[in-house]
């Protein structure tokens, strides 16, 4: 969950296998509208990360080989990063802070990429 002056996001994995339920609040009340499902992996969702400025969100999958990038407003795709090609369980990610313009991952091979968005 992030909280952005009036605008509250949260990201939750949705019972559907690799994809990722959004729910927006403005001013502490649902936006029906604004609540999305994105089918984000095929594999089960091991991951999720919001920006501090809710622009974008994070996932990725069991397989841990690909990060994706999402706008959590619309639900539509902006980058897909590569991780590696071998399997690796993401144990974290984290946007920089004040502009979101990284992304780190940290994954189980004890390695941290981190990536320009």
């Amino acid at each position: 969950m992030i909280q952005n002056s009036d605008q509250i996001c949260i990201a939750n994995p949705y019972v559907q296998p690799g994809s990722v339920q959004l729910t927006h609040y403005l001013d502490h009340k649902p936006q029906v509208d604004k609540n999305k499902v994105i089918a984000a992996h095929k594999g089960r969702i091991s991951q999720l990360a919001l920006s501090k400025d809710l622009r974008m969100l994070a996932t990725t999958s069991d397989k841990g080989t690909v990060v994706r990038l999402w706008n959590p407003l619309t639900g539509l795709s902006l980058h897909e990063l590569r991780r590696g090609s071998n399997p690796a369980t993401i144990k974290h990610l984290s946007f920089e802070v004040e502009t979101a313009e990284y992304l780190a991952v940290c994954s189980e091979k004890e390695t941290v990429h981190v990536f320009k968005c």
